[in-house]
């Protein structure tokens, strides 16, 4: 057995030798082709010599028998199975959260109502809430609210973008407010109601005071969902057809002809009468 073992030993060794030869033969070649091709350069003949990182990386004393062998194996298991299967670890599914949260923002009476385009606050016939949802992955949550007030313009949409991101660890720019615009309801713009104050005019934008009560009950609502926060399982969209409840400005005239005269109070017997 020793025997066998030495002649196998033997012959591995006179394999690797030639092998190793030719690699070496071949990679003279390629200098020598290297540096032809590099005298065609216009820009001038470039030597290749010992010095040179191209030379060095290449040159023939780099490479040992135990490198060669691990080299060779590599690059024949390469060549040999080039069809074989790459494994690749399955990334994780993505697991979603989402919290849902839900802040009253019903203005006091006397507040102005419509940016002061109509009468103040009188009564409450239907209370006003803030609804929103954090979605949330690993990553920086996203945060959207829609709020029962007109508008809120301006500074005071910088701000509330500001104080939620915040309540929700994330970042502004992943902060959506939308206002639902019903014009019983408050105009949020900050900087419009300091001008009035400061100049002593007449009339109301929108409490200040109130404005800030309101937006940190809603931050304080969505702070507290995050703590009750639940795994998305499923995502469902549907349809419905939806009446008496909006209508479009525009209609057709009788003549076919759009009209644009059904505002959100029209005492227009042809605007009741047109479709939604």
């Amino acid at each position: 057995m020793p025997k066998v073992m030495l002649n196998r030993t033997r012959t591995g060794n006179r394999f690797i030798d030639g092998i190793l030869s030719l690699v070496r033969w071949q990679w003279n070649s390629v200098f020598f082709r290297g540096e032809l091709v590099t005298r065609q350069n216009p820009k001038g003949p470039r030597v290749v010599t010992p010095k040179s990182p191209y030379f060095a990386v290449m040159s023939k004393r780099n490479l040992d028998r135990r490198e060669f062998i691990h080299r060779t194996a590599a690059a024949v298991g390469a060549m040999v199975c080039p069809t074989w299967p790459t494994i690749v670890r399955a990334k994780p599914k993505q697991i979603y959260q989402l919290a849902t949260f839900r802040a009253d923002v019903t203005p006091p009476l006397g507040h102005a109502l419509m940016g002061g385009g109509i009468a103040p606050a009188q009564r409450i016939d239907d209370p006003l809430f803030a609804n929103g949802f954090v979605l949330s992955s690993g990553a920086k949550p996203i945060v959207f609210v829609a709020v029962d007030w007109c508008e809120i313009r301006n500074d005071a949409y910088d701000r509330w973008r500001a104080v939620l991101a915040e309540a929700a660890r994330t970042t502004r720019e992943r902060v959506l407010v939308t206002s639902v615009h019903v014009h019983d309801a408050p105009v949020a713009d900050l900087e419009a109601e300091r001008i009035l104050e400061n100049h002593k005019l007449a009339g109301s934008i929108c409490d200040l005071k109130f404005h800030e009560q309101a937006l940190q009950r809603v931050a304080r609502s969505l702070r507290d969902a995050l703590r009750n926060s639940r795994r998305v399982s499923h995502l469902g969209i549907g349809q419905a057809k939806v009446e008496q409840v909006a209508s479009n400005r525009r209609f057709p005239g009788p003549e076919g002809k759009p009209l644009f005269s059904r505002m959100s109070s029209t005492r227009d017997p042809l605007a009741h009468e047109a479709l939604e």
